[in-house]
């Protein structure tokens, strides 16, 4: 049987994202670097510039946004499971977007340098990741599989974590919560290509996003319903 942490895992690594033309007056990003393929044809922007965030019961949950225009309720949304969902308010073609989902209270921080989230202040805390990237050229297109239908990335499609990371989050529902980030070494899937493990990437991604606090993130399907 599953744990809960390995349920919330496959669930993440189950999403799918969307893709808009960069806007000429698009904000600066806060989180920023790049994620290249080890062993396939890839490679990715982090240009993370919207971030949401929501605490309770002892879960936490952030969405970081490579668009711009990306809403609270967007974000609600598609963590909700809602399909077909227009994903171009998500993110922009040949970037990644990601989702981190925490089973403990913040303020916190931890790191990885192998394969678990190590933290000296709560040895056995979990947390769960999601990145996901539009590679290469492509758009979005509804299109129909196993009896319903959704919008995909018609070019290459990479689902993944990081393993070799350092971060801290730390905030209140009063106001915006912080996030910084450090990753360089990443496992994954590329499932449209029917590869569902063990696909590699390396890239330098760092930085701070300021995740404005979004109660309606509460309907995300990854909150334990206790």
């Amino acid at each position: 049987m599953m744990n809960k942490r390995t349920q919330i895992g496959w669930f993440l690594l189950a999403l799918g994202c969307g893709a808009e033309p960069i806007k000429e007056s698009a904000p600066p990003s806060s989180i920023t670097g790049s994620l290249s393929l080890d062993e396939w044809d890839g490679t990715a922007a982090f240009e993370l510039s919207r971030g949401f965030a929501f605490h309770a019961d002892g879960q936490f949950v952030a969405y970081l946004s490579s668009q711009p225009s990306t809403t609270c309720a967007d974000a609600a949304a598609y963590l909700s499971g809602t399909v077909p969902f227009a994903k171009d308010d998500l993110m922009r073609g040949g970037t990644c977007a990601m989702t981190i989902v925490l089973d403990e209270p913040y303020p916190f921080e931890g790191n990885s340098t192998e394969w678990g989230p190590v933290s000296e202040s709560n040895p056995g805390a979990t947390v769960a990741w999601a990145i996901e990237c539009a590679m290469g050229e492509g758009a979005f297109a509804l299109e129909t599989f196993d009896g319903g239908e959704d919008y995909r990335w018609n070019g290459r499609w990479w689902r993944g974590y990081p393993y070799r990371y350092s971060f801290e989050i730390s905030g209140n529902e009063e106001g915006a919560t912080r996030i910084s980030l450090d990753m360089s070494e990443f496992g994954g899937a590329l499932p449209y290509d029917a590869v569902y493990q063990n696909v590699w990437a390396s890239g330098s991604v760092s930085g701070t996003i300021s995740a404005k606090w979004c109660p309606a993130l509460s309907d995300a399907v990854m909150f334990d319903r206790r």
